[in-house]
């Protein structure tokens, strides 16, 4: 009965990519499954660095300074100025829109973009999930261990999903960067 637990959860997770991935090739623009995986990830960046729960005072700035700039987002649009004196809705649509730039640039794969992530992510995921199995189990079940192994698989799928929509959003933003300075170059 447990094992069977164990199985239905990796299979809830299998199904999920797979459904993901069977949307991303069925559209001919992913420009609507980027947008939500952009605001995913600065929203869990603002929860993690500028909480609603918290008064301004007590927010992260530098943290989300660093995480901007560890998505591509250049110094000098990662501003603290802009950010101290900003509500968080105003800190959000900013970067949101700076994010959403790379959606003009028709030349960005997005579909590549995220399938490849994804597919990146997911498969170290279930190697993971298959070295975490034999660390715990070491060829005997241990019945009383496998309701805490279904919980690290859970929690491990979700971060895998932050981790993916982090490089996806990371990769665009750096491909559209590079397009501009591509065709800065040209210019001159």
């Amino acid at each position: 009965m447990l094992l069977l637990k164990f199985d239905n959860v990796l299979d809830l997770q299998r199904k999920f990519i797979y459904e993901l991935r069977r949307k991303i090739l069925d559209t001919n623009e992913p420009s609507g499954e980027l947008n939500i995986i952009f605001n995913n990830v600065l929203t869990k960046a603002m929860d993690q660095f500028l909480p609603a729960n918290k008064k301004r005072k007590n927010w992260d700035f530098e943290g989300f300074k660093t995480f901007l700039l560890s998505i591509g987002i250049h110094l000098e649009e990662a501003n603290l100025g802009f950010l101290e004196y900003r509500d968080r809705e105003h800190i959000k649509q900013r970067y949101l829109n700076q994010i959403k730039k790379c959606l003009s640039s028709h030349n960005i794969p997005g579909k590549v973009i995220i399938l490849s992530e994804i597919d990146k992510y997911w498969q170290e995921h279930l190697t993971n999930i298959d070295f975490l199995w034999e660390k715990i189990f070491l060829g005997n079940i241990q019945y009383d261990k496998i309701d805490w192994f279904i919980k690290e698989c859970d929690m491990a799928f979700i971060e895998m999903i932050r981790r993916a929509e982090i490089a996806i959003t990371r990769t665009c933003v750096e491909w559209h960067n590079k397009i501009g300075n591509d065709r800065e170059n040209d210019v001159r």
